[in-house]
């Protein structure tokens, strides 16, 4: 079961950028269910040498029947799969988040705490990890959960026959092997140590052994997990009920025991005024992703409520093509960022509702450099002179024109227009032309190809979410012979610093590196961050305690309907 480990780090790399392409992107879970904060997520947590102490099963033993309720929640979008191994998209996330556990949780921090795992150690070198389990935990199909299922699922996401997305894979390059040192003690190797383990491990969801092997590949029709609530159907919608047995909950939620909720139903609700128009009918209890437009007039409306959440990792950005020769000008990539008016751009589309991003790392991650805060580069004046200055000069019909060239930038954006990104690309075309410079926006859902095999675009949006920042920046950004990113971008500082960090268990000594990153991408015009997207939740007001976790996915285990 075990592949070339250089060959997993490529696909996985390849993998991860298709997944960007897709995901909004926001690791540890928030308690407050309206936080409008992302809190401070530690990049590169220090691991733990030594154990932690499993919580008091006993604490607030709040009856079941006091609360419950059976809620509805419309996604915008439909999930890819069931199974957390091969799911691509956030939107599949959102539910499996509910079917499955982790070994570690991330309190509101990024600090750990046990989960299906009691307690840990690390070796020196960081390439060793030893768990001892919870001695009590069930999957749904009354199998246990020991240290035999925890090497399992790991020999199952590098075995090729489970065709594993790269976001998960990625998160544990250099895995060796998975050892079961005694029922219940599990020891994973790893051929370098990573500063980034446990903070990815917290992302991991552990399927059944049986029902995998029962199933195959329709394990994503049929999800066995450990979570707070069971698979019972899906056709149009995916309902979940309650799991009676559920009592290994951490400690950070807001109570032990099964979850309040009898049952869990997602509808798929892909249009913004349907889903948002489901909740002021009270046809669903709760909806996602909601519209700009309509956040200030729910939150005004009584009944209704609006719950938000920073999500975390790379904000929206506009990324250039390193590839294309025009971008290896800092005085045209120094015109260009000067030629978009960021600020207009996210007020006009966003209404106050979404931040300005200032930087390529979102607020709320260790390392983030709020000093490039307000550092607003728009002159158009300026960005006139600095093409003019590289002999780019305004012809007839007002483009500018070098040596018989036009100063053209292809710009691609996908389809559909989610998040009002394919505006932005409008936006962005009126402004430059104001500076001479002409902007083809191309909008398709053709983003395999353009990322992989045409790269035929100049400028491309997207955005990443993630809690570990050095995965984040090397999908994007770290440059490899032969090897893939979104830029392309051949810089040996972005690639030394991205070593470096990768490598830093320090974690003042990784902020530093993050910043110095982040100050080297604004003074030579790397790239343009647009906007930090906020995950939002309108509801009915009788749900209560609905939550988000550390990147900003709903956590439905403390919800319930009054």
């Amino acid at each position: 079961m075990k592949n070339n480990l250089a060959s997993r780090i490529l696909s996985a790399t390849l993998a991860i950028l298709l997944l960007a392409l897709t995901v909004a992107g926001c690791a540890a879970d928030k308690p407050s269910g309206t936080a409008s904060d992302a809190g401070t997520a530690s990049a590169a947590p220090e691991a733990t040498n030594g154990t932690r102490a499993v919580p008091d099963e006993t604490a607030d033993p709040a009856p079941i029947d006091a609360k419950g309720g059976n809620l509805v929640f419309a996604l915008a979008t439909t999930p890819d799969h069931l199974d957390p191994h091969r799911a691509g998209l956030a939107v599949s996330t959102r539910v499996t988040n509910a079917l499955f556990d982790s070994l570690v949780a991330l309190d509101e921090n990024g600090g750990f705490v046990p989960y299906l795992a009691k307690s840990w150690e690390v070796s020196d070198d960081y390439s060793v990890y030893t768990f001892k389990l919870r001695d009590d935990v069930k999957f749904h199909d009354g199998t246990p959960f020991n240290a035999e299922a925890v090497v399992f699922n790991f020999e199952r996401l590098y075995n090729p026959e489970t065709q594993a997305t790269g976001n998960i894979t990625s998160l544990f390059s250099g895995f060796l092997s998975g050892e079961a040192l005694d029922e219940f003690t599990v020891q994973l190797n790893f051929s370098v140590g990573s500063p980034s383990f446990l903070t990815n491990l917290a992302r991991f969801a552990f399927v059944s052994p049986a029902a995998s092997d029962k199933y195959g590949d329709q394990f994503t029709r049929n999800p066995v997990g450990t979570g707070a609530f069971r698979f019972v159907s899906y056709d149009e919608d995916i309902k979940l009920e309650r799991n009676p047995d559920y009592n290994w909950a951490p400690e950070i939620r807001g109570h032990q025991g099964p979850a309040y909720l009898e049952t869990l139903t997602y509808k798929i609700v892909a249009e913004e005024a349907t889903r948002v128009g489901s909740v002021e009918s009270r046809e669903v209890s709760a909806a996602e992703t909601v519209p700009p437009q309509n956040v200030l007039s729910l939150r005004a409306t009584p009944g209704l409520q609006v719950l938000e959440k920073l999500t975390l990792g790379l904000p929206y950005t506009l990324f250039y093509n390193f590839d294309k020769p025009i971008w290896n000008n800092l005085n045209v990539r120094k015109a260009i960022r000067a030629g978009v008016d960021i600020g207009t751009i996210v007020q006009t589309l966003y209404l106050g509702t979404y931040p300005r991003a200032w930087s390529i790392i979102s607020p709320g991650l260790s390392g983030y450099d709020a000093s490039l805060e307000n550092k607003d580069h728009y002159d158009p004046e300026a960005a006139k002179a600095l093409l003019e200055a590289e002999g780019w000069l305004v012809g007839a019909d007002g483009y500018r024109e070098k040596d018989g060239e036009r100063l053209k930038l292809h710009y691609f954006d996908n389809s559909p227009n989610r998040e009002k990104r394919n505006d932005i690309a409008v936006m962005v075309r009126e402004q430059l032309k104001e500076i001479g410079v002409e902007v083809e926006v191309e909008i398709s859902t053709d983003g395999y190809n353009q990322l992989v095999s045409i790269r035929g675009f100049d400028v491309m949006g997207n955005s990443f979410l993630s809690g570990d920042l050095v995965s984040s920046l090397r999908g994007n950004f770290y440059y490899t012979e032969g090897g893939f990113s979104i830029a392309h971008l051949n810089d040996p500082k972005v690639n030394a610093w991205i070593d470096q960090v990768a490598s830093e268990f320090d974690p003042a000594k990784a902020e530093v590196i993050y910043k110095e990153i982040q100050q080297y991408f604004d003074e030579n015009a790397l790239t343009l961050p647009i906007y930090v997207f906020p995950y939002t939740v309108a509801a009915i007001e009788e749900v209560t305690d609905l939550n988000f976790d550390f990147l900003g996915y709903p956590v439905f285990y403390d919800t319930y309907i009054k």
